[in-house]
């Protein structure tokens, strides 16, 4: 595929329903509450598993995503020990290193 193509396009059919002016058949007003919360729902349901899902699949597969959240989580964990650590080495020195020594 081309570089900026999108990944999830919109489907041509889509657009010319727009652009004629035409009501999709989801969006028809019914009678029933219930009727119109289940359609809401199944619209919300397609457009999550079109759109939400194989962005989420691509994100999940990268190799650069989990290098990039093993480093972050790397240098979390560094900075917390690090606090704990300065704060237990300045209590137990008696003094002998400042606070700003200890981290």
């Amino acid at each position: 595929g081309k570089v900026h193509d999108p990944q999830n396009p919109i489907r041509s059919s889509t657009i010319a329903a727009a652009k004629s002016g035409s009501r999709l058949s989801i969006f028809i007003p019914r009678s029933s509450l219930i009727q119109r919360m289940h359609q809401w729902t199944a619209v919300a349901w397609r457009v999550f598993m079109t759109n939400i899902v194989p962005s989420l699949r691509s994100v999940l597969t990268s190799g650069t995503f989990w290098i990039v959240s093993l480093a972050h989580a790397g240098g979390s964990m560094v900075r917390s020990s690090e606090r704990i650590l300065g704060t237990y080495i300045r209590d137990t020195s008696g003094g002998t290193i400042s606070e700003e020594k200890a981290g």
